[in-house]
């Protein structure tokens, strides 16, 4: 691989490019290859499936169509396996120096927009911004595999909103996890039907230059899932830290400008929900760009991992975090390697934790060690 660092982006070496295309060009001369041929091609697309954009998308098909025709396990490989006209002309996007030559990003991406989707048997919805569409499904999409629908719904809603999001990144949000596996793995071989319609949502997303990230967040986690279902409820994941206290640590450290990890305003104006909501500046914490910002979070301690790959991957950050002391954790070492000032030990009270809205404290703060922490980027 080439890595170009001006343009912060990784793309194969010629020498790859060309044996693809030579391979290519003999694969077509014959009308039925032998499984040897189809499985040598497909090696060669799957070597570059980091470095070619949609490349793992145009082997699934293939895959599906060689398995159709062979098995391997009863057949010879030499066996001759045939393709369509539609096989050549996705290969044929192979053979332009244009396709293989975009290189992929090296950056993160950042969404520019954020849509949420949802399908049930009858119809289904999406939103993006303060905007939504729904409909109703046909009665022949009635009796499709709702793992279906919620791939559907979310070609529907990118295509309703393609004058917003043409050219940019967007954030899709389900609580399906067949459907966002199957857009992030581009595709796969064990359905064809849900191959087919995330193959369609790729498709239409690469015509119209929008990178798909699928979001989907579980278990003891599901923050987002949580609130856009109880917006008015506090979260069991989600304390909120004593005013007095969080003073003590910014009169310390400084104080930051936005606030991570909220689900309403309660102690700095500027801060990231985890859901939806128009006072907030911005939506999922990890989707929000952390660049040249003095923050602070008081994530669910499941999330701290994140919280650090994330501060990892910023630049010039720096970030009081809220978290327990805890040497046994994976992550403490990343913990203690991003510290940039001793840490403090955060005072026993009884009113140290309170659920918002609620006057509920939590009482298991001897195990917690709760700790504050002054965290910077540059390690």
């Amino acid at each position: 691989m080439v890595i170009r660092f001006p343009l912060l982006r990784v793309f194969p070496t010629q020498g790859r490019i060309r044996g693809l295309q030579d391979l290519l060009r003999s694969f077509f001369s014959c009308p039925s290859p032998p499984a040897e041929h189809w499985l040598r091609l497909l090696g060669h697309m799957s070597s570059l499936i980091h470095l070619v954009p949609g490349s793992r998308r145009r082997t699934r098909l293939k895959l599906i169509q060689l398995n159709q025709q062979w098995n391997r396990w009863s057949m010879l490989d030499d066996h001759p396996v045939s393709w369509d006209s539609a096989s050549r002309q996705d290969l044929e996007l192979w053979l332009k120096d244009e396709n293989l030559g975009q290189g992929q990003p090296l950056q993160v991406a950042i969404p520019d927009h954020l849509l949420y989707t949802d399908a049930s048997t009858v119809g289904w919805g999406a939103t993006l911004l303060q905007a939504s569409v729904s409909g109703l499904w046909n009665i022949h999409e009635q009796m499709l595999h709702v793992n279906v629908l919620e791939l559907r719904v979310i070609r529907l809603g990118l295509q309703h909103f393609t004058e917003v999001v043409m050219g940019s990144v967007v954030a899709v949000f389900s609580d399906n996890t067949m459907a966002l596996a199957y857009l992030h793995r581009e595709g796969d071989t064990h359905s064809i039907l849900l191959n087919l319609e995330a193959r369609q949502v790729l498709n239409w997303a690469e015509a119209h230059a929008v990178l798909i990230l699928p979001q989907f967040v579980r278990g003891s986690v599901n923050v987002v899932a949580d609130c856009l279902s109880r917006r008015h409820q506090s979260l069991s994941t989600e304390w909120t830290l004593h005013m007095d206290v969080c003073h003590l640590l910014w009169r310390v450290w400084g104080y930051p400008t936005v606030d991570l990890f909220a689900t309403v305003s309660v102690r700095i104006p500027n801060f990231v929900s985890p859901f939806q909501d128009p006072a907030a500046i911005a939506t999922d914490a990890f989707l929000y760009n952390w660049d040249n910002q003095d923050l602070y979070a008081f994530p669910p301690f499941p999330l701290i991992r994140r919280v650090l790959n994330k501060l990892q991957a910023s630049r010039n950050t720096r970030l009081i975090l809220i978290a327990p002391y805890w040497p046994q954790k994976e992550w403490f070492p990343d913990l203690l390697a991003a510290s940039v000032e001793p840490p403090r030990r955060l005072p026993l009270r009884k009113d140290l934790l309170r659920q918002p809205h609620i006057h509920k404290f939590h009482t298991g703060l001897p195990g917690l060690q709760l700790t504050g922490w002054r965290l910077s980027s540059t390690f």
